[in-house]
């Protein structure tokens, strides 16, 4: 059984305005979901998607819940939201779906919300070189990452890594937003923060 909108602290006109009724999401095979309790992300080479190709902005993201979220903890930055595109990966964005994108939408803004963690931070950077061409190699290498590009290499701090370190370092600009939650590891968990406050 799905959980109703109100618990997650998500008014309902939002989901309504996308055409979601519930909080499952197919992702052809696979499918996303949260009863109340938890929340389910596939790992899939398939995309869920919401919005035109002339959409001027896309939020991507590895799950349909957290750009909800996004959505309703900043409103007001969003008074027409048939002009915005959902598109979520599922755990771990692979580059035919990036490909899939950069071909299907007619150059909008792209906004990442993949969270607050380093984790987070490797997806942002693979994210936006994909939606841009660009091939990255990522390796862990005890508390750092090595990141191939552009055939140079470099080594980050796990910790402080970034899409704007990882730009600066390699002569970058994307032109990708990255939106960040506030102390929290995820706009969800923020927003749910937000709900059990109120209650209190």
């Amino acid at each position: 059984m799905m959980c109703n909108w109100s618990d997650l602290g998500i008014p309902e006109d939002i989901p309504t305005a996308f055409g979601i009724s519930d909080t499952a999401f197919d992702l052809g095979t696979d499918q996303e979901w949260h009863d109340g309790d938890r929340h389910f992300i596939p790992t899939t080479l398939n995309i869920w998607r919401v919005g035109d190709p002339s959409v001027r902005e896309v939020l991507l993201s590895n799950s349909v819940l957290e750009m909800l979220a996004y959505l309703t903890l900043h409103r007001p930055r969003y008074p027409f939201l048939e002009k915005v595109g959902l598109l979520s990966f599922g755990n771990l964005p692979s580059y035919g779906q990036l490909q899939w994108t950069r071909d299907y939408f007619s150059r909008p803004q792209y906004t990442l919300l993949f969270g607050a963690d380093p984790l987070a931070s490797l997806i942002d950077i693979r994210v936006a070189c994909g939606l841009r061409g660009k091939s990255t190699r990522l390796r862990w290498i005890v508390e750092q990452v090595s990141i191939e590009c552009k055939n140079q290499t470099s080594l980050f701090d796990l910790e402080k890594i970034s899409l704007f370190s990882f730009e600066r370092t390699f002569g970058l600009r994307s032109g990708v937003r990255t939106r960040k939650p506030s102390k929290h590891p995820s706009f969800l968990e923020q927003l749910r923060s937000i709900a059990a406050d109120k209650v209190r």
